[in-house]
């Protein structure tokens, strides 16, 4: 445990004493619940607790947290704090903190806390369950200033919050907020039969039953109640797989800032000194009406896409099977069901996308809660869903009938399938829930049914049995398991349970030689903590159960026309190197970005050409150019090595001519030495660039009217080609020019510069395993294009689909568009789309206020603790500034400057003590930094230049 585990510990056992002195009922929560079952405390890489009250025992507790006034600790909710910004109650520390983005407008206290959840009653009815969570969302809204709910909605709340809004301006704030308590607060839990979370972000509804009288189980040094039924709790909340330990642990984090030793107050003093609190609010409310209204103008044209993006995936999958004559029926008969999965990997990432069923994450809570299936004909499902059974995969198989059911009423083999699930969910619950005796019965049941082998069971009816058999049907277990694990790829839950087998007949170093091997990719956390249970020396490394990144089919293909291009080249002796991200991700990871965007290479003039006139004599079978000279609509100084058939759709850019993959390959340019050339040049790009924005300010300049007249004159095709000739002839000439390429950074047309040495002696870049050219000295290139972001770290993601975008490697768009409906969406819902996205402008700037408060308050943070942790060397800075021994000066603000560097890159200095700041400044000086020096001293403020004292 961590020193804050140690501290929500502490402040667990106080509210179970009060708990248990005043007889309150309450519930373990969330990961909480997981923690006491699966790590028996909790879990490593989460920091927080989390509780339950019914709303009755809640305000049972808040009447005895008064009585008993508790030392040093607070209980906030919005019923004793106005100012309070939450559904959910927190019983907190005020001597230590944990300061978060809902602390930036300082309104309560800001300590190590435990949130307490309310299980407010709900009647069953679905229609009035549905109206609760959407005002719930509302309500939400009205309370907590720092984050969108409704925007989470369904559409007609969407229209109700701006009802809201509009009553606000009758009866107040307040009064709206009193309006929808009395809605929503106000059923008879006794005439209830649910109860529903008072939280907006996902308010899931629960029947009551499932709480009941709690069961205590271990959690660190104390027992902590659980719900009763917590296996379907946990279920409901995280599915049938709770027990796995989450893929990408290590992309998680909560940026807090926390400090168990000093106050919250010394962390949120900025808040009070730099955030002006009445505009913030302001910010922070229209910020949400822009979701909102964003929301209202984007979403019919979402959901439309959606349904589209539907029969497409459905086609596709069709086309596929046809294509390479896969007999569906053929491979079920015989079994072959990870073969089937395969075949169907389309259909499968799709349906199991954010974009069909979306997440408990906040920016998927819409399509979490109102889930899609694409309906696959019933024959094939029921296929699908059998191999998933018999691949252990018994979560997704439950998840499509689920999807299906919702759907569409069920029959015949589905309804028969679907039986067999609860049958193998109710086995799975009675062994996680310790009822050897049912699960023994319910495996008669299988007899009677086609699973007899499936994994996932056969896995826990031999742990039962080592609980159940005695030692002579035990070794016919033991010598199924070895002989097993012999012929077959068994999985590593199977090793683990061949370690347990050898630990029972005592043989411990072979049962810990099993468990060792078993964890390299074991995620079942229940059996992880059994194995730490045994052996606590074998430690477990959550964080390595990772996912490995897997190429996407996106960049599979941009991998294959890499090749080519490679390959091409090398024939024809034509010089290219990688570049942009291509070469920044190729050199740091030696693998793609996992952005849906095309890879990208330079060439000199000379050689593109040469790639041109070599291409057109020597093409390639189902491959093509785009470029000026012969693409009317092209006007990019480029090149497109495009495979025709592909496509690519943006539906928010489909005039794009070229909608197939590519690689796009960059033109490098050189300025003409003679000044006329290069006059004339600079002249047409003038020419060009008011003739793309189609406008002639209001300056009437006789040199625009001319421009404009000449370019409709040529006319935009010939008029494009006469420059890219120019480029290229002019480019191939003047050896001692430097080479330019032109790019859009923050809206501006910017030229980036290179040396001519990069393009002699070519290096190497591996990506995937196969090495492709680039430039001479990789780092020095790599510096001109991203400057100091250079040196970033690289955040490389599993390739997401999006809803806006199809990619498909094995269709044309032609093909697409012949077989794919599409004509329900009208151009009128792409002129409602473009109103949200005409706010999306103001979206930002007011994002980047909010971005700019959290930033102001860790910038406080950061100071504090500089001050807690060079206070005590002040004495032997200053004696090493005197001596002027700044080698060792640097060793020792080493930490100060990381800080500082962080800060100013967004125009925030430190300085937590004026004579260390000093130091600090001449140590840069000393060093060449004088610039930045003057800049850092400009973004000090007043207020820092005081002394802190800290509060107690």
């Amino acid at each position: 445990m961590n020193s804050l585990h140690l501290d929500i510990l502490k402040l667990l056992k106080e509210i179970d004493t009060i708990c248990k002195k005043y007889n309150i009922t309450y519930y373990a929560a969330g990961g909480t619940v997981i923690g006491a079952i699966r790590h028996k405390g909790f879990v490593p890489w989460d920091d927080d607790a989390d509780l339950y009250m019914t709303r009755k025992e809640f305000y049972k507790f808040r009447d005895a947290f008064k009585k008993e006034k508790p030392k040093d600790r607070i209980l906030e909710c919005i019923d004793d704090n106005k100012y309070y910004a939450g559904t959910i109650p927190r019983y907190l520390n005020e001597n230590t903190t944990e300061v978060g983005k809902f602390h930036c407008l300082n309104t309560f206290c800001a300590g190590t806390m435990i949130d307490i959840f309310i299980l407010d009653p709900v009647p069953n009815d679905l229609i009035i369950q549905k109206e609760y969570i959407g005002k719930l969302q509302i309500y939400s809204d009205y309370i907590m200033p720092y984050y969108g709910y409704t925007n989470r909605a369904d559409d007609k709340y969407i229209k109700e919050y701006f009802e809201y809004k509009e009553l606000e301006k009758k009866i107040g704030k307040k009064g709206v907020i009193n309006k929808l308590e009395n809605e929503l607060f106000s059923y008879n839990e006794d005439k209830c039969d649910s109860y529903i979370l008072r939280w907006g972000s996902i308010p899931h509804i629960f029947k009551k039953n499932m709480f009941d009288e709690p069961v205590y189980f271990d959690f660190e040094d104390m027992q902590i109640p659980l719900p009763r039924n917590w296996f379907d709790y946990l279920v409901q909340l995280y599915g049938i797989k709770w027990m796995d330990i989450p893929k990408n642990l290590s992309a998680e984090s909560t940026d807090y800032i926390v400090d168990m030793n000093y106050k919250y107050t010394n962390y949120l003093i900025d808040s009070d000194r730099f955030i002006p609190k009445k505009e913030a609010l302001s910010i922070y409310n229209e910020r949400k009406d822009i979701f909102v209204k964003n929301e209202e103008y984007k979403r019919p044209l979402n959901e439309k896409i959606l349904n589209a993006t539907a029969e497409y995936v459905l086609f596709s999958q069709n086309k596929y099977l046809r294509k390479n004559n896969i007999n569906i029926e053929n491979l079920f008969n015989i079994g072959e069901y990870s073969n089937i999965l395969m075949h169907f990997d389309k259909y499968i990432s799709y349906q199991f996308s954010n974009l069909f069923i979306g997440s408990m994450n906040h920016t998927n809570t819409y399509r979490y809660q109102n889930q899609k299936f694409i309906p696959l004909n019933d024959r094939l499902l029921y296929i699908l869903i059998y191999s998933f059974i018999m691949t252990g995969q018994f979560d997704k198989g439950y998840k499509l009938i689920e999807l299906r059911k919702a759907y569409k009423s069920i029959g015949g083999n589905l309804k028969n399938i679907y039986d067999s699930l609860l049958l193998i969910y109710d086995c799975i619950k009675s062994f996680y829930v310790g009822d050897y005796d049912l699960f023994n019965k319910l495996l008669e049941d299988f007899t009677n049914l086609d699973f007899l082998n499936i994994n996932e069971i056969n896995k826990l009816r031999l742990i039962v049995n080592l609980y159940n058999l005695e030692n002579e049907k035990l070794k016919v277990n033991l010598n199924e398991l070895k002989l097993r694990i012999k012929n077959e790829n068994l999985d590593c839950e199977y090793l683990k349970i061949l370690g347990d087998y050898y630990y029972k007949y005592g043989e411990l170093e072979q049962s810990k030689i099993c468990y060792k091997e078993s964890m390299k990719h074991l995620i079942n956390g229940m059996m992880l903590s059994d194995i730490n249970a045994k052996f606590p020396k074998l430690k477990i490394n959550y964080l390595s159960n990772d996912e490995s990144i897997k190429l996407s089919e996106y960049h599979s293909k941009q991998l294959e026309l890499l090749k080519e291009l490679d390959k091409f080249c090398k024939q024809h002796d034509i010089n290219y190197i990688l570049s942009n991200e291509t070469l920044l991700y190729g050199y740091k990871s030696n693998s793609f970005s996992g952005k849906l965007v095309p890879s990208t290479v330079m060439m000199l003039p000379g050689d593109a050409y040469k790639f041109i006139n070599v291409f057109n004599k020597n093409s390639i079978e189902n491959r093509s150019l785009d470029y000026i000279l012969n693409d009317p609509d092209y006007s990019d100084y480029s090149i497109c090595y495009c495979d025709n058939n592909t496509f690519v759709l943006n539906w928010l850019d489909n005039n794009v001519s070229n909608k197939r993959m590519y690689i796009k390959i960059e033109i490098l340019k050189r300025k003409p030495s003679p000044s006329l050339k290069y006059n004339l040049l600079k002249f047409m790009k003038k020419i060009k660039k008011i003739h793309d924005k189609k406008i002639i300010s209001n300056k009437r300049s006789f040199k625009k009217y001319i421009a404009y007249f000449l370019f409709n004159l040529l006319g935009k095709h010939r008029f494009n080609r006469i420059m890219f000739n120019l480029y290229i002839k002019e480019s191939k000439k003047n050896s001692n020019n430097k080479y330019y390429i032109t790019k859009r950074i923050k809206n501006k047309n910017k030229n980036i510069y290179f040396d001519n040495i990069y393009f002699k002696d070519l290096s190497n870049v591996s990506i995937c395993g196969y090495e492709f050219s680039a430039p001479s000295n990789i780092k020095d290139f790599l510096f001109i294009i991203f400057g100091k972001y250079f040196n970033d770290d690289l955040n490389i993601l599993n390739t997401n689909l999006d809803l806006m975008k199809i990619y498909d490697c094995n269709m044309s768009y032609d093909e697409f568009k012949n077989n794919v409906d599409t004509s329900f969406i009208k151009k009128e819902d792409f002129d409602q789309y473009k109103k949200g996205q005409s706010l999306d402008s103001r979206r930002i700037k007011l994002n980047k206020e909010v971005v700019k408060y959290w930033n102001i308050i860790k910038r406080g943070g950061d100071r504090f603790k500089l001050y807690i942790q060079y206070n005590p060397l002040k004495k032997q800075i200053m004696k090493l500034y005197e001596e002027s021994d700044y080698e060792n000066l640097k060793i020792i603000l080493s930490d100060y400057d990381k800080k500082v560097r962080l800060n100013m890159k967004n125009n925030l200095g430190i300085c937590f003590d004026n004579d260390i700041f000093k130091v600090y400044c001449d140590l840069l000086i000393y060093n060449g930094e004088n610039a930045f020096v003057k800049r850092l001293k400009k973004c000090i403020p007043k207020e820092h230049e005081e002394k802190i004292i800290i509060q107690n």
